[in-house]
């Protein structure tokens, strides 16, 4: 029995003549099934037309499309929600910076708030920030990972900033960052304000740009900067930056 199984296996799957010896009729060819069928196979494995006619073929490309229009979309939403969160962030820490600026030019002790905010929610959220007045050259380090040294603040030529409006001068600032973090850290050079000695704000000026200015700085490593803004009366000058103030 087993041995007719196995040769029905082998006639089936066999590729080849079998010959054998038949007591009755001699010596015997048989052709197995899988020879019978070769032509068969072929022609069933072989297409009948184009792969590019094919409705599976299309159906695959659409699919691969679909897919990489997906992938680079959610990428760029990425891409702008990191971009957004940034830009956000520099901009609250400008505003910060204002605020803060202000106060301690102006005496207020933002502990304790202001005459007018006192009793206030707003008054109560401001008690918790404190402005911090220092002279030139003086570091200072901050919760966000900077290290900000400040060593230098004078008037230069009208003819480096662009657009100088009539009866302002010009006066450039020059400052340190070190990367205190372990990763790097962006870095906005509008950050810094300065202030002129009537405690006016002076206005940040594309001229900066002109200079090595970078968009973040690694783990570790400090920048050196010169910033340029435009002002009304002139100094002493101030420069604050965060809850800090460099005066001259």
């Amino acid at each position: 029995m087993l041995s007719f199984l196995s040769f029905g296996l082998v006639f089936l799957t066999y590729p080849k003549l079998i010959q054998f010896s038949h007591p009755s009729y001699g010596r015997v060819q048989v052709m197995p099934w899988a020879l019978q069928h070769k032509k068969t196979f072929l022609e069933d494995f072989t297409l009948k037309k184009p792969f590019y006619k094919l409705v599976w073929f299309w159906v695959s490309m659409i699919l691969i499309l679909w897919s990489v229009i997906l992938f680079v979309t959610l990428a760029s939403s990425v891409g702008d929600n990191d971009e957004l969160a940034s830009k956000a962030s520099s901009y609250s820490k400008s505003a910060k910076s204002y605020k803060n600026a202000v106060n301690a030019m102006l005496g207020v002790d933002s502990e304790s708030g202001s005459d007018t905010d006192a009793g206030n929610d707003e008054s109560s959220s401001d008690s918790e920030d404190s402005s911090h007045t220092g002279a030139m050259n003086e570091a200072m380090e901050f919760d966000s990972g900077e290290k900000v040294t400040v060593s230098k603040i004078s008037d230069v030529d009208a003819s480096t900033v662009y657009d100088l409006p009539a009866g302002e001068h010009a006066v450039a600032v020059t400052a340190t960052v070190e990367n205190t973090k372990s990763s790097p850290l962006d870095f906005n050079a509008q950050s810094f304000d300065l202030y002129d000695g009537e405690k006016v704000n002076g206005e940040f000026n594309a001229a900066t740009y002109n200079g090595d200015i970078p968009n973040s700085i690694a783990a570790k490593m400090k920048a050196t900067v010169t910033l340029y803004y435009t002002v009304k009366h002139p100094g002493p000058y101030s420069v604050a930056f965060g809850d800090y103030v460099w005066q001259q």
